[in-house]
């Protein structure tokens, strides 16, 4: 019995982001989830009809795409004052 597909994902994502920030370079989120799924599909091309893996991405994909123009958003109506 192995780990789950998102703690494999989580776990490459990671290790991704720490070895940037070792090599002192930016990280890129988009590209580390790419990157983690090609592993993971190249390891087990079974991966890729495994609901937990295609829920697992499909969740990140959106909080990456999503959560920053949503930020963007928030901060330009909390940084107006209160009428």
């Amino acid at each position: 019995m192995g780990a789950d597909a998102a703690v494999v994902r989580a776990a490459i994502m990671g290790s991704l982001s720490l070895l940037a920030i070792i090599a002192g370079r930016q990280t890129f989120a988009l590209a580390s989830l790419a990157l983690a799924a090609l592993l993971m599909t190249l390891w087990n091309p079974l991966l890729l009809w495994d609901i937990g893996f295609e829920l697992s991405f499909a969740a990140t994909l959106g909080l990456v795409v999503l959560v920053p123009p949503m930020e963007q958003r928030l901060r330009g109506v909390l940084s107006r004052p209160f009428s």
